[in-house]
């Protein structure tokens, strides 16, 4: 009878039911969390990720005090290739540096600036 009572209850409360811990992966999608620091494209401008989700097109990565350390390519939704005047976005620092000036050192996303802003021409960093 106990046995009986057990086996009701359990099913009752659902839990005779539920899979063994691991033998279903959960199928809910999460949103990804904004990154630490991220680099805006179109002007440069660094943000604190626990401050402001990422907008536009952008490089999400790390900031030590000085420079910025992107952690991948970009990302985000904006403008590719459009045509401007070419530049590179210098990313330790968020310098635009026109493509008659002397390049900087990598990292760096090339590009064209624009009326809007830079505009990257592919969404690979050139490290």
């Amino acid at each position: 009878m106990a046995r009986l009572f057990v086996l009701v209850a359990l099913m009752v409360t659902g839990l005779a039911g539920c899979p063994k811990a691991g033998a279903d992966a959960p199928t809910t999608a999460t949103a990804a969390p904004s990154p630490t620091w991220w680099m805006s494209l179109s002007d440069g401008k660094l943000h604190r990720g626990l401050d402001e989700a990422p907008v536009g097109l952008y490089l999400g990565g790390e900031h030590d005090g000085e420079r910025f350390v992107p952690g991948g390519d970009i990302e985000g939704n904006g403008a590719i290739g459009a045509k401007g005047e070419p530049a590179v976005l210098e990313l330790s620092s968020g310098r635009m540096v026109k493509g008659s000036e002397p390049r900087p050192a990598p990292p760096l996303v090339d590009g064209a600036l624009t009326a809007d802003g830079f505009s990257p021409s592919s969404r690979k960093v050139r490290y």
